[in-house]
């Protein structure tokens, strides 16, 4: 009896842990858009470089880069 109790247990648990995972979806890129400058503008020196960022989920940080070099990292609206 003792056996046959222990073979319904571990065939329970085997069946229990071969169930179907739950898996999420990816969640869609985010979109980012510079708001300033303007888009075709034109600039030289040093220009403040100002983006809204929006994705389903929610937006951590937003980096600029130049040249693939970071420049700086914004963690808070409006980025800049």
């Amino acid at each position: 009896m003792g056996k046959a109790v222990l073979v319904v247990l571990l065939g329970f648990f085997l069946i229990i842990s071969c169930g179907k995972k739950k898996t999420t979806e990816p969640d869609d890129a985010p979109v980012v858009e510079i708001t300033h400058p303007s888009d075709g503008s034109f600039v030289s020196g040093t220009v403040n470089i100002t983006a809204d960022a929006t994705d389903d989920n929610e937006v951590d940080s937003v980096q600029f880069y130049i040249d693939d070099t970071l420049r700086s990292t914004s963690t808070a609206e409006p980025y800049s």
